[in-house]
């Protein structure tokens, strides 16, 4: 039996209320915070992707912003030449950012940092800290920022290390330089110092906060 004196309008108004709260439900379940629904680190790369990249990369790591979809490529290179007995070295640090369009997989290099140490008759290093790399959001704006750090040295003895950790925002870099730290045990420590560079100084406070707490990450070297 229907009955006349019912208010079929609000039960239809009730209705689309629920539908709408169900479906800002899903909408927000399915939002998940950045970047870490959009980040994947790792080392492979396709065969096309490594034709244009040159040389197999220490590190890949992929991501999705606002601006599309990106793949950052940390290579490491050797070389050595000897001369009259005399042996010199080089390793030559590379970090590139790819766009990738899915059009085809094209693949465009938008930015590198590039470094290297040239050394002879002495010890080399150069190496990323892996773990350092970062791709944050730090500004809110949905666009990423992409932080590296990495060391380098020639020399002898136990003497610090030069570190790097620079982070890019577009075509905008910021960085902290310096040396490490060496914490010998039963020793004062030595070494450690740095400098900011003045565009950071300038960059937004969250900007210094990120690459001050990546270099207290990576920047002592604890020795027996």
């Amino acid at each position: 039996m229907v009955r006349d004196d019912f208010d079929w309008a609000t039960v239809a108004a009730f209705r689309v209320i629920i539908i709408f709260s169900l479906w800002m439900l899903v909408a927000c379940d399915s939002v998940k915070p950045y970047p870490e629904s959009v980040v994947e680190y790792g080392s492979h790369v396709s065969t096309e992707e490594l034709r244009i990249i040159g040389a197999m990369p220490v590190q890949v790591v992929r991501f999705a912003d606002a601006g599309g979809k990106y793949m950052l490529a940390m290579q490491k290179t050797e070389y050595s030449e000897i001369t009259e007995e005399m042996e010199t070295k080089e390793i030559r640090l590379f970090a590139r950012l790819y766009s990738i369009k899915d059009a085809g997989n094209k693949i465009n290099k938008v930015w590198e940092i590039k470094d290297s140490v040239v050394c002879t008759g002495l010890d080399i290093e150069a190496d990323f800290f892996t773990s350092a790399t970062s791709i944050t959001d730090l500004n809110n704006d949905g666009l990423s920022e992409v932080t590296v750090a990495y060391k380098m040295f020639c020399g002898g003895g136990v003497d610090p290390k030069e570190i790097k950790v620079i982070m890019r925002n577009g075509m905008d870099k910021y960085a902290i330089r310096g040396e490490s730290l060496i914490a010998v045990e039963g020793n004062p420590p030595y070494g450690g110092t740095r400098r900011v560079d003045a565009a950071l100084l300038a960059a937004p406070k969250s900007f210094m906060t990120h690459l001050d707490k990546t270099w207290q990450a990576i920047y002592v070297e604890r020795l027996p």
